[in-house]
């Protein structure tokens, strides 16, 4: 069997490091948004081109933050998966089941990241108006190309991860020939 260089298995590890940084600070930036949601409130309100000039209920601010934390919990299952697949290449374990999982996975997290923005969108929108007096409540429905694109980027990951794993069980398999 072949071995990643040194220098690949040592930039693989400082990944993983940078990776398991990332999701230490979402998680940090997820538990602030949820002790003060109003950031997250004037942040979907600008995002939508809204001056909000009626009070947003706790009902409205709760579901900002399941969004939030839905948002967050895909992105922290896909950078979960990329992690996972740094630490296989930094221990030289390229060409095994557990780098093919990863990869799988991590196209499995963008074909849901990019499925939930279609729906964050909607959902964001009507939380944010609930309140609003009538005639001012919204359903806003946007199809990105940076969500197609990362569905497409998912299906490709997604794809390359089943062949991993079927060419992984060929060299299994012709490694006991020898």
């Amino acid at each position: 069997m072949t071995h990643l260089p040194h220098r690949t298995r040592r930039i693989a590890h400082a990944l993983f490091l940078s990776v398991t940084i990332l999701m230490a600070a979402i998680v940090g930036l997820l538990i602030y948004v949820t002790a003060v949601p109003t950031l997250l409130v004037a942040e979907r309100a600008h995002s939508f081109g809204l001056e909000v000039a009626w009070p947003v209920s706790g009902t409205a601010r709760a579901a900002l933050v399941a969004c939030a934390w839905m948002s967050a919990g895909i992105a922290l299952f896909t950078l979960s998966q990329v992690a996972r697949l740094f630490r296989a290449y930094a221990d030289d374990a390229a060409l095994t089941p557990n780098a093919a999982r990863a990869i799988r996975g991590i196209g499995l997290g963008l074909v849901a990241q990019a499925f939930w923005s279609l729906l964050l969108h909607p959902l964001s929108g009507l939380a944010l108006t609930m309140d609003a007096p009538v005639g001012q409540r919204m359903l806003a429905i946007a199809i990105q190309s940076d969500a197609i694109g990362t569905a497409l980027a998912g299906g490709l990951m997604l794809l390359i991860g089943i062949v991993m794993t079927q060419a992984v069980a060929v060299a299994r398999e012709n490694e006991g020939f020898v």
